[in-house]
């Protein structure tokens, strides 16, 4: 096999063993990746609230006649609470 095409089909292989990994290392981003460890997630579910949180973020929304309502979304350790949109989602 001549030497030239010997090189464009390790080239090609290289490529095609490199891709994979290279796509996992780039693709996908976690949260050390932001200097930030969002810890332990809990869930609390009672007859009038859902809470979700972790050592970032703590969020709420209630249950009243029979709909959930979005509440609030605190930023930890700040504590910076922000509004969350009373309809849990909006079809358009």
């Amino acid at each position: 096999m001549p030497a030239k095409i010997m090189r464009k089909k390790i080239y090609i292989l290289s490529i095609a063993l490199l891709l994979p990994q290279l796509g996992r290392t780039l693709g996908a981003q976690t949260s050390w990746s932001y200097g930030m460890e969002g810890g332990r997630a809990s869930a609390l579910v009672e007859a009038d609230r859902i809470e979700l949180a972790n050592d970032l973020f703590t969020a709420h929304w209630s249950i009243a006649r029979g709909k959930i309502a979005g509440v609030d979304l605190i930023e930890h350790p700040a504590e910076k609470r922000l509004p969350l949109a009373r309809d849990l989602f909006v079809l358009k």
